[in-house]
């Protein structure tokens, strides 16, 4: 099945179709998320209340072109503004974290890297005569919004709250590394 365009997204958003449901998930993305076997990890998050067993994008920095489960979990989702002169920041916040993923989340503080935040909405078909939820589309999801780096987290024991942000590429220095002399003689004919 074909992956839905922005146009599909937007006419589902405005149509409103009692057949179809938006579903919208969260991957978390750290260097120190470690698999129990070993190897990268993410936590990933379906806003729902089951798991869903959903295909990640063949672009993805993480488990590019594979199926992985996304668990249910109560989140508080605010998306970035989209502002002129903004570069946007989403903020989310997660209510009775489960304890496999405040261990992650612990030892992810102790480095200090940003967490790369992916927020993914996927589109379900509903079947009305047997109550089924089904993808709407098999090659990922139908609206993606990546680029996104956490830049603030608090924790409590009974809620997580953070904000993530755009890279900010406007401000970076360029040339990122100093050439020297003894490193580059030829640029310094």
């Amino acid at each position: 099945m074909p992956q839905l365009t922005d146009e599909d997204l937007r006419e589902i958003y405005a149509s409103n179709p009692v057949d179809e449901f938006t579903l919208v998930t969260l991957e978390l993305i750290h260097s120190s998320f470690q698999a129990p076997g070993g190897g990268q990890d993410s936590i990933r998050i379906a806003l729902d209340n089951q798991p869903w067993d959903l295909p990640i994008e063949a672009d993805a920095p993480l488990f590019a072109g594979q199926t992985k489960t996304f668990l249910p979990l109560n989140v508080e989702v605010v998306q970035p503004a989209q502002e002129e002169g903004s570069l946007g920041e989403m903020e989310f916040a997660i209510d009775n974290v489960p304890m496999q993923y405040m261990n992650r989340i612990r030892e992810g503080v102790k480095i200090r890297t940003p967490a790369i935040l992916i927020y993914r909405e996927y589109i379900l078909n509903h079947n009305a005569s047997t109550g089924v939820y089904s993808l709407a589309s098999t090659m990922g999801p139908a609206h993606k919004i990546d680029g996104l780096a956490v830049k603030k987290l608090r924790a409590t024991p009974m809620r997580l709250t953070a904000t993530a942000r755009f890279v900010d590429i406007v401000n970076v220095t360029a040339p990122r590394r100093i050439f020297s002399r003894e490193e580059c003689p030829s640029l310094f004919v």
